[in-house]
């Protein structure tokens, strides 16, 4: 028998990601997963084999444990009191609830959120498959294309639509930079990029439109494992960085609360080399005439900061 882990993904005799798709790719079993999502959030899981069997409404009992094993160990565990969801199971749930693969119609009217960094002009964020973009709608320019799972914007008033893409882009951030891919759950890499590396295509999403950061240093993050890529401004990297969160309270601002393409700190500290061997970089946030400068080493490690 195969040992399992506590993610409920068997160590020996892993399953293809083909065959773990079609494990789930019938009602009755999603029924079940279903089932056990209801009973965890009502504090009833481990759940029984009847128990479970009547919320998941299957009235033959020899069909109903045919497809219970189809789901075993991988989305479905079982324990002493009787059968729980795996992380894997609830992922699963998550996924489908989450909107990604049954609401792709969902979409908003591009809504203007700023003025354009680059032409002064308008800067407008629309909703469209899964992809929120915010771009100038006078220079072409591409602040950010970012996908947002559905039920966030389909849960939310459209005046809270620019707070909620912006939350949901600042987390991303956050896992990236602790090592995290926001797609995969993976071991995420990151490193520089100088505006003559041609292996960089701008990330998930980002399409071939110009983008204000071109002739700049940017920061690229590679998942190892999916491959997933996205990039980024410097201080994208530094953002919650304790020197970077004092010298932005010290100015009234709080980065949790303002949508973060109206930091214009964060687009005007751009990236610059300073030092090719070893690697140094540097970026500046500049607020009323205050300057930070931070120093980036070849990790993109914070290694130095100069507060003038």
């Amino acid at each position: 028998m195969d040992d399992e882990r506590s993610d409920g993904l068997a160590v020996d005799g892993e399953m293809s990601p083909e065959d773990a798709f079609g494990r789930v790719a019938n009602e009755t079993r999603f029924d079940i997963l279903r089932a056990l999502w209801a009973a965890r959030n009502e504090g009833e899981e481990p759940t029984g084999f009847s128990a479970l069997r009547r919320r998941s409404g299957v009235d033959d009992s020899g069909q109903f444990n045919y497809h219970l094993d189809q789901l075993r160990p991988h989305f479905v565990r079982s324990v002493d009191e009787g059968y729980e969801l795996t992380y894997a199971g609830r992922r699963i749930i998550g996924a489908a609830v989450s909107g990604v693969y049954s609401d792709a119609d969902v979409s908003v009217d591009a809504v203007d959120v700023t003025t354009c960094p680059s032409c002064e002009g308008t800067v407008r964020l629309s909703y469209e498959e899964a992809i929120a973009s915010v771009a100038c709608a006078d220079c072409g320019l591409t602040v950010t294309n970012t996908s947002v799972p559905p039920v966030l914007v389909a849960g939310c008033d459209r005046s809270d639509l620019s707070q909620v893409v912006s939350d949901h882009l600042l987390g991303q951030v956050q896992r990236l930079n602790r090592g995290i891919c926001p797609l995969c759950n993976g071991r995420s890499e990151r490193e520089f990029v100088r505006p003559d590396d041609e292996s960089g295509d701008g990330g998930d999403g980002a399409g071939e439109e110009e983008s204000a950061f071109d002739e700049h240093v940017t920061v690229r993050y590679t998942c190892s494992e999916c491959g997933a890529s996205s990039s980024g401004v410097v201080m994208m990297a530094a953002f919650d960085h304790p020197t970077v969160v004092t010298f932005l309270d010290d100015h009234g601002i709080d980065h949790r609360t303002d949508p973060v393409w109206e930091f214009d700190w964060w687009y005007d500290a751009t990236g610059r080399v300073v030092s090719d061997d070893p690697l140094r970089v540097t970026a500046t946030a500049a607020i009323e005439g205050d300057e930070l400068t931070l120093t980036f080493d070849e990790s993109v490690t914070v290694l130095g900061v100069d507060h003038a």
